[in-house]
Formats: C-alpha cells, structure tokens, sequence
C-alpha cells in the first residue's frame, strides 16, 4: 500500500514499524511476520524466501568463478602474443 508523504496510511506505518520509522520501501511478510525496510534487504530476503530458480547473474558468476578461472593463465599468454 501507498505510504507518500502527506497519506494518512503514513501514521500507520509509524505504527506498525518497531522503530516508528517512515522510511520506504517498507515490507512485512504475512507469511512470516519478517518486517524491513532496506531494499537490498527485501530483495534479498524475497529471493531466499520464495525464489523458485536461481537467476541468470548467479549463474553467470558461477561459470566465471569455477569454469573460467582455470583458462586464466593461458588467455594471459594469449593477450601477450596478441599485442
């Protein structure tokens, strides 16, 4: 729901938070009772929470670190000749 400044849901939200903040985005899990109001955090505890695969950037990471890394040394020798 909207909490802008100015909305009477403002007041609400003061009272809802545990430290009577209006800072927003602000999110309370039904599901779990988990309240938090930092993005990152929200993203983060949505994608643990509820996530049902794991996104392409987390692959990606995943193929950089362990895949790729062991081809370093030689893509080094190569960029040596190539200059």
């Amino acid at each position: 729901r909207s909490v802008g400044k100015g909305s009477p849901r403002r007041t609400q939200m003061e009272e809802e938070t545990t430290d009577g903040s209006t800072q927003c985005p602000y999110l309370t899990d039904p599901n779990t009772g988990i309240s938090m109001n930092e993005s990152a955090d929200i993203v983060q505890y949505l994608y643990d929470k509820y996530a049902l695969y794991t996104p392409p950037a987390e692959i990606l990471q995943w193929a950089s670190d362990y895949l790729l890394s062991p081809l370093q040394p030689l893509t080094q020798k190569l960029a040596t000749l190539q200059a």
